[in-house]
């Protein structure tokens, strides 16, 4: 109920100002802004068209091969691979890479840790849009998680032989990342 001076309320015209409905009180920062019921009033504007108004030169023109943007993967079947052995090399740095009678040792405790990085730069790198930096990333993390798992293996027989220890799940993962992602990057420079 409107008071005498269009004030809500009872008669005596307590309470609040009265505003068209649909229209919000201006936040501070608004107010005395002379663009600002012109602003408030443009985002309440709804625009409906029948689908009577529609031709068909109009679905011609939504849906023509210009006006589509390109889908991911960018640079080809390449990208994806690099994508899914990238997470297969980051989950592999923290399972167990060498398993022996004292028990288990996890990647993170050796190379792994280097692997991780080399993973997530590669999850970041199947995202990009180029295909020359997806190969050049692709060939990087490939030499990486195929040359530490190699090291950790040499390394080990090195100092206790071939008896004694087998190589944990990590470490087979890491490598078959690493080889997955080689041949992601043969396929990235081929051109898919």
């Amino acid at each position: 109920m409107l008071g005498a001076n269009g004030q809500r309320g009872g008669p005596s015209g307590a309470g609040t100002p009265c505003r068209p409905l649909g229209l919000r009180r201006a936040p501070l920062g608004e107010r005395g802004n002379p663009f600002a019921e012109w602003h408030r009033a443009s985002r309440t504007s709804v625009i409906t068209v029948s689908a009577m108004d529609l031709t068909t030169s109009d679905a011609v023109a939504t849906t023509s091969p210009a006006a589509a943007r390109p889908r991911w993967p960018y640079a080809g079947h390449g990208q994806q691979t690099l994508l899914w052995a990238s997470i297969l090399i980051t989950v592999g740095a923290f399972l167990p890479w060498l398993m022996t009678s004292l028990g288990t040792f996890g990647g993170m405790r050796g190379a792994g840790s280097w692997t991780v990085f080399a993973g997530v730069i590669g999850i970041g790198a199947s995202l990009m849009r180029s295909r020359r930096l997806v190969l050049l990333h692709a060939i990087g993390i490939a030499a990486i998680a195929m040359a530490l798992p190699l090291w950790q293996v040499v390394h080990l027989v090195g100092m206790v032989g071939l008896g004694g220890w087998l190589p944990g799940i990590g470490l087979i993962m890491t490598f078959g990342g690493g080889v997955a992602i080689a041949r992601a990057a043969l396929e990235l420079r081929a051109g898919d």
